[in-house]
């Protein structure tokens, strides 16, 4: 469940439309192209006529539909967040045509439209292209997880656990349980559910991606609980292959434990392989590499503080907690940091995002 921890982004990654054009309608097809800043998506596009036969219309859309959603698998791997870009490049052209037909393939359409205003953090508008895809589909299992997360992410603890409820039937007995255990631990029984939900992973086959789910939010729960040695030890697993929010939930943790080092390295071996770096994982390794006492230079400091510019001057707010938090441990300005901490709960309000609003307002 990959898209369940990621606000921008959260964590989990299902997702096919047909739709039926009129007599002599104009297609464009996309060609994407992988810029030198993949900040920034270049497409060139050829238009052609097309007749009216629904085959051939049907398999275009669904041919958007694929690339998309192949977009969408790679894109929350660290170094790959530009590809939410090329998934929105791929399903521009049909994402508002005329649906004059039923059609089996809208859901999964508003599905993959749902994920990308996720990353761009338009959780009210996801929110509307996710109850479509109920409207269709009601027993979609990853559309009510997705609901509940963002219901999370917006503070909306009620509306988050009746979307969890309606698992209830419909998806496997652990799924709809982590769902619900992550949403009453915010309705005053923190203790119970961190509880309950560290003896359905400890006694429970949950599965690989369901464990990954699990930890991280018995991590967070461990926090909100000031137990840090737990939070900690419920991400120690390997980052081979993870995701980028695991990889910073790790990060965030080894750097709560004053283990600057550790994170550095780790950090460092994953940087290696990457051509492009997200704003989150340049931050800590910044971070890390000012603490870190074998660890000379300021090259992550560096390409930190030309990513904070460039933000700053394109005013970009989906960057606000890397920025407060930069204002806050790298380059210190408490005038800043309360600058960027606001307009950040203005978007999210979860506990890190209280964490960073506190500490930006001292």
């Amino acid at each position: 469940m990959k898209y369940l921890r990621d606000k921008k982004q959260t964590y989990f990654f299902p997702l096919v439309v047909i739709l039926l054009l009129s007599m002599q309608s104009m297609t464009s097809y996309a060609e994407p192209i992988i810029p030198n800043d993949p900040n920034m998506v270049v497409a060139s596009w050829k238009s052609g006529s097309m007749g009216s036969d629904s085959i051939e219309t049907e398999a275009t859309v669904e041919t958007a539909i694929a690339e998309a959603q192949d977009y969408l698998n790679q894109s929350n791997k660290p170094g790959n967040s530009y590809m939410y870009g090329l998934a929105q490049a791929a399903l521009t052209p049909w994402i508002n045509k005329n649906r004059s037909t039923d059609s089996s393939v809208y859901p999964q359409l508003d599905f993959i439209w749902a994920r990308i205003l996720q990353h761009q953090h338009n959780f009210d508008e996801a929110l509307i292209y996710l109850r479509k895809v109920q409207n269709s589909n009601p027993n979609n299992i990853d559309a009510h997880l997705l609901i509940a997360r963002l219901h999370i992410i917006k503070n909306d603890y009620v509306s988050a656990r009746s979307s969890c409820s309606k698992l209830l039937g419909k998806s496997d007995l652990i799924t709809a349980s982590i769902c619900l255990l992550e949403v009453t631990s915010f309705q005053g029984k923190l203790n119970d559910s961190y509880d309950q939900l560290k003896k359905i992973v400890q006694l429970s086959r949950v599965g690989d991606q369901k464990e990954v789910w699990s930890r991280q939010i018995l991590s967070e729960m461990a926090i909100r609980l000031g137990r840090f040695d737990e939070s900690e030890e419920w991400l120690n697993m390997s980052l081979d292959d993870k995701d980028l929010g695991f990889i910073i939930d790790w990060s965030d943790s080894k750097l709560a434990k004053n283990k600057h080092c550790e994170a550095f390295h780790s950090l460092s071996k994953i940087s290696n392989h990457l051509d492009y770096m997200e704003d989150a994982l340049i931050l800590r390794l910044a971070i890390a590499e000012s603490r870190c006492n074998s660890v000379e230079g300021s090259t992550w400091s560096t390409s930190m503080k030309a990513r904070v510019e460039l933000r700053e001057q394109r005013q970009d707010i989906h960057h606000a907690s890397e920025l407060a938090i930069y204002y806050l441990d790298l380059e210190p300005d408490a005038s800043k940091a309360r600058h960027w901490a606001k307009i950040n709960w203005e978007q999210a309000k979860e506990h890190k995002d209280r964490i960073i609003l506190e500490r930006a307002s001292l």
